[in-house]
């Protein structure tokens, strides 16, 4: 439940859940963006955005997992929509996609209009923080949901929010972005958005 990865705009991905355990594109509110706030005011997409920049484009990167991989838009490198015939069980597949103006042949989750949308589940280990703490596990009891990678968290250390930023990811992407709050009171290195260099 809650947050799973981060598009390149900025905004939260939640898993394809509410908080009732239904489809959240079919069962919920939400605005022309096909997004909408959770009760903390995080604004947050459950699936596919018309307004999420190369959500058409065939095999653009929109976003990334937190477990490191990147999640593409609706459309594959054949120019039709993917569809979950064309991905495995964790929603994903390898394929070409471009990561920083790169082509690269890696793993990735895609876009789908079929449920559950984007990840259905980790392909990848969410990256620990330490202290026991991981994308899996609640600090201190609390509710906050996935954690970002140490090293973006690292990024961003003294830096304020909106700040450029960057960091290598553990599979040695570099990954450039700004600084911004992707969990309450956790700051982060949000990939894309800022690429104007460190």
């Amino acid at each position: 439940m809650g947050p799973i990865g981060i598009t390149l705009d900025g905004v939260l991905l939640f898993n394809a859940l509410d908080d009732g355990g239904r489809d959240a594109v079919a069962h919920e509110v939400q605005d022309r963006c096909n997004g909408h706030p959770e009760r903390e005011g995080r604004y947050h997409y459950h699936g596919p955005s018309p307004c999420l920049p190369g959500i058409r484009e065939p095999e653009a990167v929109i976003g990334f997992a937190f477990d490191g991989f990147p999640i593409t838009g609706l459309v594959s490198t054949d120019g039709r929509e993917h569809s979950n015939a064309d991905l495995d069980e964790c929603h994903g597949r390898e394929d070409a996609v471009r990561v920083d103006g790169k082509l690269v042949r890696t793993y990735h989750y895609a876009m789908t209009r079929e449920y559950p949308y984007t990840v259905g589940c980790f392909r990848g280990t969410p990256v620990s923080l330490g202290g026991g703490t991981s994308a899996r596990e609640p600090m201190g009891g609390e509710r906050r949901g996935p954690m970002p990678p140490r090293e973006a968290v690292q990024a961003c250390e003294g830096r304020g929010a909106q700040a450029p930023c960057g960091f290598v990811s553990p599979r040695g992407d570099e990954i450039r972005g700004i600084c911004g709050e992707p969990v309450p009171g956790v700051v982060a290195c949000l990939p894309g958005g800022g690429r104007r260099g460190f």
